[in-house]
């Protein structure tokens, strides 16, 4: 139950839904959580994550679909259609350095550098 004391949250579409880290896929993500998009394409939506902890990683969304992909040894977790998996996969071999530059800087708290879609 929302009171004037407990306003709702405010919602911001240009941060993506993510269904990993405990947030129900499909849930809106606060606008103060900041999950930024760094690349688009084929319906494909990737962001990084500034909380993140462990291995460098980012995310990727295809309609409903979510998966954390590793920056260095390409190891997809969740659950993308196997053609959208083998697209990113080949789009993460093209920009592995700008990923990990993105990671240190969302780990230092910078902004992020949109990385170039896959063509």
């Amino acid at each position: 139950v929302s009171s004037s004391r407990d306003p709702k949250p405010r919602y911001d579409s240009r941060y993506v839904r993510d269904g990993t880290k405990g947030i129900a896929a499909g849930t809106p993500i606060a606008s103060s959580v900041v999950v930024p998009e760094i690349s688009r394409f084929f319906g494909v939506v990737i962001a990084l994550f500034y909380s993140e902890h462990g291995v460098p990683h980012f995310h990727a969304s295809y309609g409903d679909r979510r998966a954390s992909i590793e920056v260095e040894t390409g190891v997809v977790r969740g659950d993308l259609p196997p053609r959208v998996a083998g697209l990113v996969l080949e789009w993460r071999a093209l920009h592995s350095a700008e990923l990990l530059e993105n990671w240190q800087n969302a780990r230092s708290g910078r902004p992020l550098t949109p990385v170039p879609p896959l063509e």
